[in-house]
């Protein structure tokens, strides 16, 4: 039984090892965001339409694009103020402004002429979920003042990457508990659980007082470790099987 003990520390402790500080390190691959341009919001108003493209999706402290078109449609159209403010969600809940911008103030479209404007907005790093996009626009038509509109639309995805990285670690460290428990099921024929650790190590114990005769202190050293990295193996194991939630 010792000797299959030392045994399993020489062919399996560095393997396990190795697997385990794999799992622990293991961060999910972060996509950059794409430069491909969605369409978010489009609508068509008394003399004007209004289209509005973003960057599909974005990581938290990453940058967004957002562009805008104005389409005048009729004559005399004239913009008082068209303002523009996009916000996020702190952790997907709270509304905060992420920008602020009066696109367009006191002027004139003629018929058919499109505006465009585009913004480069950079995402705060405790931002994800869907923003947000908000237009306000004040204006007449030959001098007739029409109701403001007031548009608004979900827009740009922000990842949530710590969550991402959370679920590869989890992902990883149950691949590993998997390898581990069918390694120390080929070598003792049992599942690794607390009570068969006890088990095995009352059995060690018995054994302790069988290595004087061996004379080897190396023996006691190799077994002494096995117990110790098992159970920390086996209580990071148990505390990773249920994770918390973080949103």
């Amino acid at each position: 039984m010792v000797m299959t003990l030392v045994k399993l520390k020489v062919n399996v402790v560095a393997t396990v090892a190795m697997l385990f500080i794999a799992s622990i390190f293991a961060r999910t691959t972060l996509v950059l965001a794409s430069e491909e341009l969605l369409q978010f919001f489009s609508e068509d108003y008394p003399g004007i339409s209004i289209r509005a493209e973003a960057t599909n999706e974005t990581v938290p402290n990453g940058n967004l694009t957002l562009k805008i078109w104005i389409n005048c449609t009729a004559r005399g159209v004239k913009i008082e103020y068209l303002r523009l403010n996009v916000y996020g969600f702190v952790e997907g809940k709270e509304k905060t402004l992420l920008y602020s911008a009066q696109v367009l103030n006191n002027t004139t479209l003629e018929l058919d002429e499109v505006r465009e404007e585009s913004f480069n907005i950079s995402v705060l790093g405790n931002i994800w979920g869907s923003t947000l996009g908000e237009i306000s626009v004040s204006y007449s038509i030959v001098g007739t003042p029409l109701p403001s509109i007031y548009p608004s639309f979900p827009m740009t995805f922000v990842r949530n990457v710590k969550y991402e990285e959370l679920q590869e670690a989890y992902r990883n460290l149950n691949e590993f508990c998997d390898e581990l428990n069918e390694t120390f099921f080929e070598n003792f024929q049992m599942n690794l659980t607390l009570e068969n650790l006890a088990t095995l190590n009352n059995t060690l114990k018995e054994l302790q007082g069988r290595l004087g005769e061996l004379n080897t202190t190396r023996v006691a050293v190799g077994v002494l470790a096995i117990i110790a990295f098992f159970f920390v193996i086996t209580t990071l194991y148990l505390a990773m099987r249920k994770p918390k939630q973080y949103w």
